[in-house]
């Protein structure tokens, strides 16, 4: 899995064969960032929320 930033607080998740797994957004919170990961749903556009995780490492994870 890799990301590519489409915005300065969105990425794409990408797996290995090019297919889009689902997003990951930066949610400013107080003194930090969270970063929200949502897939998408298999045939259509929906997605739904993973987890919300301190830093875009682990959110890419949650993908894998």
């Amino acid at each position: 899995m890799h990301t590519i930033q489409v915005r300065p607080a969105l990425w794409r998740v990408v797996r290995t064969d090019g297919s889009l797994a689902g997003y990951i957004e930066q949610v400013p919170v107080a003194d930090s960032a969270r970063f929200e990961a949502r897939r998408l749903v298999a045939s259509t556009r929906r997605q739904n929320t993973v987890g919300d995780f301190s830093s875009i490492d682990d959110a890419v994870l949650c993908f894998g």
